[in-house]
């Protein structure tokens, strides 16, 4: 008990030395956060309703990310939901996270102690938002600010009893780009906030947002209520960690057999209903709730007991999702479906949803795919999955784990003798748009099959790196046939071309062939700036021009800003 007492008082010293400090303004405050909500559909009588009670606390100090100052770290606990009569806790609130905020009370970025899905960031930032704050000196101001929907107009104004924020109306929403629900009212906002030298140390508020479809068919309604107060709870868990963040430890949730047992009862519940009711936006919001045993869908979508249009928006939610263990499931789905290859197809445009990154077993079990063949009963199908990969891969080629597929896809295509899988695998390195694949796609533009070499050309058009577009008039420079000269010369559209490269170009407008007239034609449209001398010959062309496309490409071109 003494030893006890004494552990309190250092940490009660610490705690006071480092409030006594102005750099440090270590807290803790207790929120609530009531959320009620209404979804309806035209044409029903009553919408749905839930009430969901979060309550727990959170911890702020000032710490460094790279030594750069202004950056808050953050860790919530005891958060607890509690919904139709039932609580639980709510681990993923509680991971360690920061956030960088101006000295005028705007947050711009954050920082994970682990990588999270975008519903788990989402929640971490809500509580964020909740600490912005701005001071008006005499007169109200209009500022912009985010929050977890996008960009907003805020009013702010000192009141006797602290400063008041009512948001006006939001001007971008990047959140609900691919949603349903495109239109946001905000019916009403009124925030009062205490505000001192280290931030926000009590807020109060309430808000209401009505969501609606485009065609107003769809009608979402949030009432929110929350209270942030001081707390007399130390902030003990954050004040041991570091002071620089990239020295935090990785954190690891851990769920009950309880918890995890409660969970499945609900996605259990979620599946019984018709999800085509449920816009997939916001059915990916709710997916994300279950996220620790997401992958056990895979027994349902693999077993083909879901109505089709059901399959198709549960996938296209897991795909809106992007979190890791929905990426696993939608890699299984993939895998699982030979037989069934609409579902693959589904499966396959889900997972290149997004840009989040994939997890390393997700990657080794697509390189997998590659070595083995993938597997599909269309032959369509199985194209698809290496040209949507390499698809796929141009949004992760920053990622290190990546590059092992890089190489798998490289290693596939030298061991296979099948024109087809051949084409399909030079189609993904092309639209990796990695410049390292250069010398493999090379290799294969003088290849005897048409088909490949064709799929080598289009590839290398579809590389940035400037001696793709010199192998590309190299391969224009030997007689080749009609279908390979047609794939070379809609290939250098992608560039830039020189005027004695435009000229090359021009002479096929002068073909007897009308495909590679038009082709050459739609090259030169692509151009950003056409020289005056070019631009005359065209003009000559238009008196004896007989084909309304050619007619109209050439004057696309003709009003070109000139090149110099």
């Amino acid at each position: 008990m003494r030893w006890q007492s004494i552990s309190t008082f250092i940490l009660m010293l610490l705690v006071q030395n480092a409030h006594a400090s102005s750099s440090s303004c270590a807290r803790v405050l207790d929120f609530t956060i009531d959320t009620q909500t209404t979804f309806a559909m035209s044409g029903l009588t009553s919408g749905k309703q839930s009430m969901i009670e979060l309550k727990g606390r959170i911890a702020l100090r000032p710490v460094t990310l790279n030594d750069q100052p202004g950056w808050w770290g953050a860790v919530a606990s005891d958060v607890i939901a509690k919904e139709a009569g039932h609580e639980a806790r709510q681990p993923d609130y509680e991971i360690p996270f920061a956030f960088l905020q101006s000295t005028e009370g705007t947050i711009s970025q954050f920082w994970f102690a682990q990588p999270l899905d975008e519903a788990a960031e989402q929640k971490l930032k809500g509580l964020a938002y909740l600490l912005q704050w701005r001071t008006p000196k005499t007169e109200p101001i209009t500022v912009l600010e985010n929050d977890t929907l996008g960009q907003y107009q805020a009013s702010y104004q000192v009141e006797q009893d602290g400063i008041s924020m009512q948001k006006l109306e939001y001007v971008q929403l990047p959140s609900l780009a691919s949603s349903a629900l495109q239109k946001v009212t905000i019916a009403a906002s009124k925030h009062l906030l205490q505000v001192n030298k280290c931030g926000v140390t009590a807020r109060i508020g309430s808000e209401q947002l009505t969501f609606k479809s485009s065609n107003e068919a769809l009608d979402f309604t949030t009432i929110q209520q929350y209270q942030l107060k001081p707390s007399a709870a130390l902030p003990s868990k954050l004040l041991e960690l570091p002071q620089e963040l990239e020295l935090w430890p990785k954190q690891v949730i851990h769920y009950t057999d309880e918890e995890l047992a409660r969970l499945q009862a609900e996605l259990d519940a979620l599946m019984n209903t018709d999800l085509t009711q449920i816009d997939a936006y916001l059915l990916a919001q709710q997916l994300a709730k279950y996220e620790p045993i997401l992958t056990q869908l895979a027994t349902v979508i693999n077993a083909h007991t879901l109505a089709d249009k059901t399959q198709m928006r549960l996938l296209n939610a897991l795909g809106i999702l992007g979190s890791d263990n929905a990426k696993r499931l939608l890699v299984d789905v993939l895998a699982s479906n030979a037989a069934f290859p609409e579902t693959q197809f589904r499966a396959l445009r889900a997972l290149a949803h997004g840009d989040k990154p994939f997890p390393v077993d997700v990657v080794n079990k697509l390189a997998a795919l590659i070595t083995q063949g993938f597997d599909s009963q269309e032959s369509e199908m199985r194209q698809n999955f290496y040209l949507t990969l390499g698809i796929i891969l141009k949004t992760q080629n920053e990622l290190s784990q990546v590059q092992a597929l890089h190489d798998t896809l490289t290693t596939a295509l030298q061991q296979t003798g099948d024109e087809e899988k051949q084409a399909a695998l030079l189609g993904a390195l092309g639209n990796s748009g990695k410049a390292e694949h250069l010398s493999t796609l090379k290799n294969y533009v003088n290849n005897h099959s048409a088909r490949v070499s064709t799929a080598a050309i289009k590839s290398l058009g579809r590389l940035s790196a400037e001696e793709a577009k010199t192998v590309l008039f190299d391969t224009l420079n030997v007689p080749r046939g009609k279908i390979t000269t047609k794939a070379t010369l809609s290939a250098l559209g992608n560039f830039q071309l020189t005027p004695a490269q435009q000229q090359q170009v021009y002479s096929y407008a002068k073909s007897n062939d009308e495909t590679l007239r038009y082709t050459s034609l739609l090259t030169l449209a692509r151009q950003q700036k056409v020289p005056e001398a070019l631009k005359q010959q065209l003009r000559t062309e238009l008196a004896s021009e007989t084909s309304k496309r050619n007619f109209k490409t050439l004057i696309e071109i003709i009003e070109k800003p000139e090149q110099q």
